[in-house]
């Protein structure tokens, strides 16, 4: 897979973004930053072994945009992002963590 360089804004997790993130995904991991970038979010689960997942489902992206109101930060987060999410740039966190792509199959072991 291809990685691509990607610049995006964290947005508030607010409980109904949360739930909608965990039906999305199927993740079961606490959802713990939203991050919205070119008509898309970026969902990290977790802290101790981040996991992240994609969300560009036109549908998706306007019940996310709605559940979490317009509490967009005016700090610019910088990744590149493939079969990892590596964080390079984070002024509201940690950089340098790098977060697997969730899969549903794990889901089964």
């Amino acid at each position: 897979m291809e990685k691509k360089s990607v610049k995006g804004y964290v947005m508030e997790v607010t409980p109904k973004a949360a739930e909608l993130a965990r039906e999305y995904t199927g993740c079961i991991v606490p959802l713990t930053s939203i991050v919205v970038c070119e008509g898309s979010f970026y969902l990290i689960f977790g802290s101790n072994e981040p996991v992240y997942a994609h969300i560009n489902d036109p549908d998706q992206v306007t019940a996310l945009s709605i559940a979490m109101g317009k509490t967009v930060s005016d700090k610019m987060i910088e990744f590149v992002v493939g079969k990892t999410m590596d964080i390079i740039r984070n002024p509201v966190g940690h950089s340098g963590i790098k977060c697997k792509k969730w899969q549903l199959a794990w889901l089964a072991h």
